[in-house]
């Protein structure tokens, strides 16, 4: 966007503080003046710049979008560049940021034990021309009366922040930087974390439940806690009751649309959807496929294949363009369409200084653990808990048929108590092992080290060291990457890091 300015950021945050009314905007946004009063009145008569449609809820009813016209737009989105420089928002806010969007936000709740969501009620609506304008003359920004009144006036339309202008995601923002600040202190001050994206709040902790002061559980449901409410209404916003929703880990959580119980993910339901549409589209053809879906957007117009491209790039911006899960439906689209519409890199043509992970996750003591395949296509693990991030592994990372060998690590010296546990973790894995041909286990022992030793396994050789670094290693761990693994007991807290080579030279059968 700063190519549509010859002045400099630091130019434009300057002569912002500086604006006294239409004129210096027009200066600003380096528009014709002529055209920008034109835009001011007009839409202080209401003019016909915004056009007004309607699209369909996930929960029912329809959202009112007011989209404007190619003149306006092209003001509100320089005007929009200029106001997300002199905004500075909190970690806590991730909608409309650079650099921020709904991935980190989910990030920020996964693995969590309790999880709390709320809406705000007509978010945009709510916000009117008074509080933007009070929102400019006030500190930090500062602006005179008449330069706010002048900002304002281009960003609303019959007195209220319309949704579907390019300026009213960075003037929400704005408007909420005290609600940020207030529930952030709030959620810090319980043990818990907090994030706002647009109108979606959520709260997540590590404890067994959330303060009484966030959310309450009453007549059969919860609803939110006084604190929560005071701070919400205090600062102008109303809290949707009917879109309250408490998750605990053995649900399903989500934040702002993905599954962050173990990382941020698509549903199921959502690839599901995807196949459903390809298969109708290779079963039948595109007319019957079209018409079908649009069966439910009656009087729509429905363009099938960009709908379907739309939902597989938004598979691939979540699980990143190197997931199994959307490598398939990218090529089934590309055989549909006839083109490589999506680029798809075999894993053999994949760098060697990359590396696949299988899953990640944060243990009771928050350790994060990477589980990697060796070059001599074996997956070695020393948790029984890791189970899932070797099926994910499998089924994910490497292919239908890996010819792959799975070692379970794990010592009877130190794991007693969990013996049995180990040993249903080999049971799971040979009945998964089933399912797949050339796929063998090969199970061993391994001693514990001291207190501060290491275990390494560098092409099944085990090498004992102690407080050496990976520089000191020498040549051969060039290629090796660290996984950490604690134990959960405080009171024989140990460490075992295993060494993984790089895992880019694992064949696709």
């Amino acid at each position: 966007m700063q190519a549509f300015f010859k002045a400099s950021n630091l130019e434009l945050i300057n002569r912002f503080h500086k604006v006294d009314g239409l004129i210096d905007l027009a200066n600003l946004l380096e528009v014709d003046s002529s055209e920008l009063l034109l835009l001011f009145y007009g839409l202080r008569r209401g003019g016909g710049y915004y056009k007004e449609f309607s699209i369909p809820k996930k929960t029912g009813g329809e959202r009112k979008i007011l989209a404007p016209d190619s003149r306006l737009k092209f003001v509100q989105r320089k005007l929009a560049y200029v106001l997300s420089l002199v905004y500075f928002g909190r970690p806590s806010v991730h909608g409309f940021r650079l650099g921020r969007s709904i991935i980190t936000n989910a990030e920020c709740h996964a693995r969590k034990k309790c999880l709390l969501n709320i809406d705000l009620k007509d978010f945009f609506p709510t916000i009117h021309f008074g509080r933007v304008r009070g929102l400019l003359q006030a500190k930090p920004y500062g602006l005179s009366k008449t330069g706010a009144t002048a900002v304002a006036g281009i960003c609303c339309f019959w007195g209220k922040l319309p949704q579907g202008a390019p300026t009213s995601p960075v003037i929400s923002n704005m408007v909420c930087a005290k609600l940020d600040y207030e529930l952030q202190a709030l959620a810090r001050g319980e043990g818990a974390t907090y994030s706002r994206y647009a109108d979606d709040i959520t709260f997540s902790t590590q404890r067994r439940n959330l303060s009484e002061n966030i959310v309450k559980f009453e007549n059969s449901s919860f609803i939110a806690g006084p604190k929560l409410v005071e701070i919400i209404r205090k600062n102008g916003f109303e809290i949707n009751k009917d879109k309250i929703r408490m998750r605990f880990l053995t649900e399903r959580q989500e934040a702002t649309g993905l599954v962050v119980n173990k990382f941020p993910n698509v549903k199921r339901s959502f690839i599901r959807e995807i196949r459903i549409m390809l298969h109708m589209w290779r079963k039948f053809n595109l007319e019957t496929a079209s018409l079908f879906y649009g069966m439910k957007f009656p009087g729509r117009e429905i363009y099938f294949p960009e709908i379907v491209r739309g939902k597989i790039n938004f598979v691939k911006l979540v699980k990143t363009e190197r997931d199994p899960t959307y490598l398939g439906l990218a090529e089934k689209f590309n055989d549909l369409v006839g083109k490589p519409v999506f680029k798809i890199v075999p894993i053999k043509d994949w760098p060697d200084e990359e590396y696949i992970p299988a899953g990640h996750r944060y243990r009771a003591i928050e350790t994060l653990e990477t589980i990697f395949a060796n070059a001599d296509k074996e997956i070695l693990i020393s948790d029984n808990f890791l189970r899932k991030d070797i099926v994910g592994l499998l089924e994910k990372q490497v292919g239908r048929s890996p010819r792959l060998k799975i070692r379970l690590l794990f010592s009877r010296g130190r794991y007693k108590s969990e013996e049995r546990k180990y040993a249903e973790c080999i049971e799971a894995i040979k009945k998964m092992v089933s399912l797949h041909k050339d796929l063998s286990i090969d199970c061993r022992e391994v001693l514990p080290g001291g207190p501060h030793g290491r275990n390494i396994i560098i092409d099944r050789e085990e090498v004992y060291h102690s407080g050496h670094s990976l520089d000191q290693l020498g040549s051969r761990a060039d290629s090796i990457i660290r996984m950490r693994i604690q134990s959960a007991k405080r009171d024989a807290l140990q460490d075992i890091e295993t060494w993984f080579a790089n895992s880019a030279e694992i064949p696709l059968i």
